[in-house]
Parts: structure tokens; C-alpha cells; sequence
């Protein structure tokens, strides 16, 4: 049997792109959809250990956390597998009520950058960088619209302090799977509002980055256990 390489081969990131093979290869696109709906009724069906047990190790981790993960996130998967803007809005808001989880923290004028995870599974959006006065307790939002930020670094040039974000991940993974299947990046800020460039967009699960101000090369560690020697990113 010949499998339709197009998810591979074409934009579906845009609105364009998705529209384009929707017209061009209507038969594909409903096949797509029906393997979509079965998935997600099998999901609605199943339990978080249930889930858990099916899932690669590699993938799920502990059994345990990640069936409960999924238990808080069970609204995300309408049992009529049908999408509206108001169950959108809900579970965006349902993620948004979720405590954020600090994964980094730097120093710059005066204040600590601290950045949040936000609400598995950590839909994009959601996630930023905080600023917390350390004389009083003090947040407010820094830089935001992020998605899996883990580290950040400022970079002072000048009168002028620049960023460099590191999200662990760019995109939501399969419907049912822990979104860690798509590449991490670095994102670099000339100014906490953005917008935003991207260093590199190649990285798998990166953990933490440190910058070489001498040489300017930037290292960032992954999940696996390699260290990725990066140029360019000032």
C-alpha cells in the first residue's frame, strides 16, 4: 500500500498550506480525518494508566505522572471529536488556571527573570517570562506568547540588554502523545516585546543553555545527553 506523503511534503501550518491540499487532495484529507476521529474516540474511551501503559516509556516517562497529566487534560478531547471556539477558549482557559512550574531564572537590572511552564500540554501562548523584584516579591509579565520556555539569557550591549529564550519544544506533538516530538529552539529578543527571531529551531528537547561571552558561541545541553555548540545567536 502507498502512503500519501503529503503531510511531509507541504505546508500545514498556515492557512494557506492547509487549504491548498484540502483542494488538491480532498480523499487524502478525509482519510486524515476519519484516522483523527478514531484516534480521539479511543482516547475518550480510555483511561490515563490505560494511555500510560500503550505509550513508549521513552515517551510517557513515569507511568503514574503521566496518566495523571492526562487526566487534567481529558477536556481537551470532546467525546464528538467535533472542535468549536467555545471548547477552544475553555481548555486555553483551563490551562491558563493551571500553576506555572519556574524552569529557569537569570538576573538583569535589578531584577530576576524567572521562566514558566503553563498547563500540560502546554498549548502555545501560554507559557512567558516573569519579572519578581527580589527587595519585594513583586511579578509582573516580561516577555509573553511563549511555548515550553526553560531558560533565558540577557545580553547587555551597551545602554541596550537583548534576550535569548530556550523553548523546549516549537509545536504540540500527536493528539495523544506529551508534546516533546517537535523540535526545541532558541528565540532571540532585541526587546522583551518582541518580536522574536529565531537562532535555531533543530534542537531535541534541549535542557539549559549557557552563552560564551568571549567567543559568543552559545551551548545548549538535550535530553539525550549531546551538547550543541551554536553560532550566531548575538
Amino acid at each position: 500500500m502507498m502512503v500519501d506523503p503529503f503531510f511531509v511534503l507541504v505546508d500545514m501550518f498556515s492557512t494557506k498550506g492547509t487549504l491548498d491540499v484540502i483542494a488538491k487532495r480532498p480523499a487524502t484529507v478525509q482519510k486524515m480525518v476519519n484516522a483523527l476521529v478514531k484516534a480521539n474516540k479511543f482516547i475518550t474511551s480510555s483511561s490515563g494508566e490505560g494511555l500510560a501503559r500503550l505509550v513508549p516509556k521513552e515517551i510517557s516517562g513515569d507511568p503514574k505522572l503521566y496518566a495523571e497529566s492526562f487526566e487534567h487534560a481529558r477536556e481537551a478531547f470532546p467525546p464528538d471529536s467535533l472542535v468549536s471556539r467555545d471548547r477552544v477558549a475553555r481548555v486555553i482557559e483551563t490551562m491558563r488556571s493551571f500553576d506555572a512550574v519556574p524552569t529557569g531564572i537569570a538576573y538583569s537590572d535589578g531584577q530576576l527573570l524567572v521562566t514558566l511552564f503553563v498547563g500540560f500540554p502546554f498549548p502555545a501562548g501560554v507559557s512567558r517570562v516573569q519579572t519578581v523584584d527580589p527587595l519585594t516579591g513583586a511579578q509582573a509579565a516580561f516577555i509573553t506568547g511563549l511555548k515550553t520556555a526553560i531558560k533565558i539569557i540577557p545580553i547587555r550591549e551597551g545602554s541596550e540588554t537583548h534576550y535569548l529564550v530556550l523553548q523546549h519544544t516549537s509545536g504540540v506533538g500527536p493528539p495523544f502523545l506529551p508534546p516533546f516530538t517537535r523540535p526545541g529552539l532558541v528565540l532571540h529578543f532585541d526587546t522583551p516585546a518582541g518580536p522574536p527571531t529565531v537562532v535555531t529551531n533543530c534542537l531535541t528537547r534541549p535542557t539549559s543553555m549557557t552563552l560564551d561571552e568571549k567567543t559568543g558561541l552559545l551551548y545548549v545541553t538535550e535530553f539525550g545527553g549531546r551538547i550543541v555548540e551554536i553560532s550566531g545567536a548575538l
